[in-house]
């Protein structure tokens, strides 16, 4: 956006001159430092029952950003399938498997909405997921792969293959990443990417964008006492699956 003087503003010649100068050098830097505005956004959804799927549809997302593109973050259940029909464009779905091969809390309407017999069909949409699972479970990753299908019957075009993520999923998780978003930018119309802040600015960007990492994780556990258990798998299952708070 350029910035002008208001008509009739009270100044001199002079000064409306110097003013001119000064605004024109402000839209200047804005297109040096910042880049033209994004023109494509993608929808990061995600259905995460213990913030792993969040915490790298954040990453996700940053990436997306620091490529030049628009990107929101929002839970499946409170995207709804409204906004694939209604002008989503790009959607990159995180989720994990909750129990015997069920979605996650956050995502149980939207794989209702979106295995409805009534779903329209999504050929202007183009897609990936990622799941994230524990192969102990009989159905691994079973919320991605269903997800990942559904919206190929329904005729979206999938941009990067699905991934499957056991336990440890971080190096895969940013491998998916990083092929996600070359994708995106790959298949984006042409100066969709609005371009990357060079220097400094790109940086801070980046950085403001990802969320500060817990040093406690899989491999470094949190110390503390068992409050409850139960058992997962069914009577007579050949694998036992507990679940431990």
């Amino acid at each position: 956006m350029t910035l002008h003087l208001p008509t009739g503003a009270p100044f001199s010649v002079a000064q409306q001159t110097w003013l001119d100068g000064f605004f024109a050098g402000l839209d200047l830097g804005r297109e040096r430092y910042q880049g033209p505005a994004a023109t494509l956004t993608v929808d990061v959804l995600f259905g995460s029952q213990t913030g792993n799927s969040s915490e790298l549809a954040d990453q996700l997302a940053a990436g997306l950003r620091t490529a030049g593109l628009g990107a929101n973050v929002t839970e499946l259940d409170a995207a709804g399938v409204g906004g694939l029909t209604s002008g989503s464009s790009h959607v990159l779905i995180v989720t994990s498997t909750y129990g015997e091969g069920e979605m996650p809390d956050n995502a149980e309407m939207f794989w209702e909405e979106l295995n409805a017999a009534e779903m329209p069909r999504l050929e202007d949409l183009s897609f990936a997921v990622l799941g994230l699972g524990d192969s102990g479970y009989d159905d691994f990753c079973q919320a991605g792969k269903d997800l990942d299908i559904r919206l190929e019957q329904l005729g979206a075009k999938r941009l990067t293959a699905r991934v499957d993520c056991d336990v440890d999923f971080e190096d895969e998780a940013a491998e998916w990443i990083s092929a996600a978003v070359a994708a995106v930018v790959a298949g984006a119309p042409a100066g969709a990417a609005g371009g990357v802040a060079p220097g400094a600015a790109g940086a801070t960007a980046a950085a403001a964008d990802k969320p500060a990492k817990s040093k406690w994780n899989r491999k470094n556990p949190f110390p503390s006492p068992l409050a409850a258990t139960r058992r997962l798998s069914a009577e007579g299952s050949a694998k036992e699956i507990h679940h431990y708070e």
